[in-house]
């Protein structure tokens, strides 16, 4: 992990980024699956050691000659659903995706070829480092889960699997893009800036502004009274949302202009009759202000200003009406003498960023679901593998993003780099398990007996791994940063259902379903040994 980190950040600094705090999120998701392939081939190499090595040279080798495949296959895969956030055009997202790519790649030789050449210089333990033995409960756990396996109740397993696929996908639809709770997603809600900020959006217009441009066609045209009138026609047709605190714009100008001049008589607080009266009550406004007041609201050539809109909070629901409203104004009025256009400020950018998530998060996803199950069938030559191992991944982003819809957690820039780490994040345990199964069969063991020394090898490896990590990242909740609370849950989340389907699940489904890529390897090896037997005796 150690060495992983320090060549990532090294070419984060030779490439000119910068680390955001709140990537740190990220950081972790890589850093655990260091350790996690790191963990598997310390734990093969016990086994070789147990299975009579002569030395640690010996048994690092064939850990590494064992674990070589799954391993590069994790990493690969993990890289390639990490790359694809690149197509996201977020600038800050694209950095963070070829920092992540470039991070998970250093596993490759950090964990997969670095751990075994370290072991190799480890001598023969004498002792234990303490006294206290967990290796019977972990066996007790993992017999549990080999019996599940290989009895009737793997179908009602696969059952209850299967709910909870369909519940957690038809939840997920909830889940919203863009922040989903107003203040600060980043802070906890009883925050001293998220109270003051909730205090000042309800006695004020509100804190969070967007800009609508409005632009005419020539020098003056937003002095026409029509100009005007559309300009305050948007403003009203704006201002009746809710979570709009108000408006101003040179609409708001010109009629309290002409009501001072009247003496404070309201019944000429209206526009001029002409762009000539406009421009006249203009001028007296930007000769008794300072210099630059005017250019918060029009250019100095009156042909393009703005309507500012002020909002109480800017979260996602808000954000999409807003843009729906200024939308729909603009299809109502075709025949408008001005242009409207969206749109600046925190608002305006955050539409923009929320649009392009809504638009790439399916995309970027599906690719990253591409990618798995590209190297899958190239690994195994089998598309069917590819097919089978989108099983844990799509099951854990199911209940994860209806997690994230539950605990009112957003999509949004902060998050949708995780959504595609944990993809790899929900298969790589799988890897490991059915790999062991597969080579075991080849070694000439039954069904059950491959299942049994698979999870007491490999699954003993996965739990090692997902207890530490789980119990790690579930001390962020009492984190005083709500971003990272949530995503520590997440996370725990993630790495659980990771590691449950790959201990109940997936032994069960090569149980029902027998896939080719893993029986095949043992059938062609016992034809060849059928076949020469028979050649043989001929």
């Amino acid at each position: 992990g150690a060495v992983s980190s320090i060549w990532a950040l090294g070419t984060a600094r030779l490439l000119g980024f910068h680390m955001d705090p709140l990537i740190i999120v990220v950081a972790f998701l890589i850093m655990a699956r260091a350790i996690s392939h790191a963990v598997q081939l310390v734990s093969h190499f016990d086994d070789e050691l147990e299975r009579g090595a002569p030395n640690s040279t010996v048994a690092a080798m064939a850990a590494m000659r064992g674990l070589f495949k799954p391993g590069m296959l994790g990493v690969v895969a993990d890289a390639g659903c990490m790359i694809v956030v690149i197509l996201v055009p977020i600038p800050l997202l694209q950095k963070v995706a070829i920092i992540g790519t470039v991070w998970v790649l250093t596993i490759a030789v950090s964990a997969c070829v670095l751990t075994p050449v370290l072991l190799s210089f480890i001598k023969h333990p004498r002792r234990y480092a303490h006294g206290l033995d967990i290796q019977p409960f972990m066996r007790a756990v993992l017999n549990r889960c080999a019996a599940l396996a290989l009895s009737p109740m793997r179908y009602a397993a696969v059952g209850v699997t299967a709910l909870l696929f369909v519940a957690g996908t038809l939840y997920a639809f909830n889940l919203k893009v863009g922040d989903a709770n107003p203040g600060s997603p980043i802070l906890w809600g009883d925050s001293p800036y998220n109270q003051d900020a909730a205090a000042i959006n309800q006695r004020f217009q509100g804190a969070d502004r967007m800009f609508v441009v409005v632009s005419g066609d020539k020098t003056d045209a937003l002095k026409e009274p029509a100009a005007l009138r559309t300009m305050a026609q948007l403003q009203a047709f704006l201002e009746s949302q809710p979570e709009v605190g108000g408006t101003v714009s040179m609409a708001d100008l010109v009629p309290e202009m002409k009501r001072v001049l009247r003496e404070d008589n309201p019944r000429y607080r209206e526009f001029g009759a002409s762009a000539a009266d406009n421009g006249e009550i203009m001028y007296l406004f930007t000769s008794s202000s300072d210099p630059g007041d005017i250019d918060r609201f029009v250019e100095p050539q009156y042909k393009d200003g703005s309507v500012t809109v002020f909002f109480r909070d800017h979260r996602g629901e808000t954000i999409r009406a807003a843009v729906a409203r200024v939308e729909a104004f603009i299809a109502a009025h075709p025949d408008s003498p001005v242009k409207i256009r969206l749109a600046g400020g925190l608002v305006g950018v955050l539409a923009a960023v929320n649009e392009i998530i809504f638009a790439k998060q399916i995309e970027s996803i599906a690719l990253a679901l591409l990618v798995l199950v590209v190297c899958c069938a190239v690994t195994y030559r089998s598309l069917a593998a590819g097919m089978f191992f989108m099983v844990p991944v799509l099951l854990s982003n199911a209940l994860t993003f209806s997690f994230m819809a539950l605990m009112g957690i957003g999509m949004n820039i902060n998050t949708l780099p995780i959504a595609a780490l944990g993809i790899g994040l929900g298969v790589d345990y799988a890897f490991y398990v059915i790999d062991e199964i597969r080579e075991e069969l080849r070694r000439g063991q039954t069904l059950e007996q491959a299942i049994n020394a698979s999870l007491l090898g490999a699954g003993r490896g996965v739990l090692v791994t997902a207890a530490t990590l789980i119990t790690s990242v579930v001390i962020w909740y009492f984190s005083s940063i709500r971003f990272q609370a949530e995503m520590g849950l997440l996370m725990a989340l993630w790495l659980f259902i990771s590691a449950v389907s790959s201990l109940l699940l997936m032994p069960a489904l090569v149980v029902i379903l027998k896939p080719g890529f893993v029986f095949e390897p043992a059938r062609r090896i016992q034809a060849q040994d059928q076949h020469s037997r028979q050649a043989a005796t001929v």
